[in-house]
């Protein structure tokens, strides 16, 4: 097993209204799980992966704003850091790296 410690963050011109009425989303591999801005924990099997960040507002389950992704190959045992920052644009994406 391996861990994947993403770092969710919003602009911060903008975070303020992120932190207020959104949510982030981490999904690996098609398994997503609700995050939070900040530093979230992954576990996740050794290879390679599919890490996709976006938001939604509070109360929806099925939008998939700002979303973007990267493909990370993980060693066993390992602890990878992966950043996820929101532009400051309404219709901005999250670069993942």
């Amino acid at each position: 097993m391996a861990v994947l410690v993403v770092e969710v963050r919003p602009h911060w011109f903008t975070a303020w209204f992120h932190r207020m009425a959104t949510e982030p989303v981490v999904d690996v591999d098609g398994v997503e799980s609700r995050a939070r801005w900040g530093v979230n924990r992954v576990s996740v099997t050794a290879g390679p992966h599919v890490v996709s960040v976006w938001f939604r507002y509070r109360g929806q389950r099925a939008a998939r704003l700002g979303s973007g992704a990267a493909e990370l190959t993980v060693a066993d045992g390992a602890q990878v850091p992966v950043s996820a920052r929101l532009g400051v644009r309404n219709d901005s994406r999250f670069t993942v790296a």
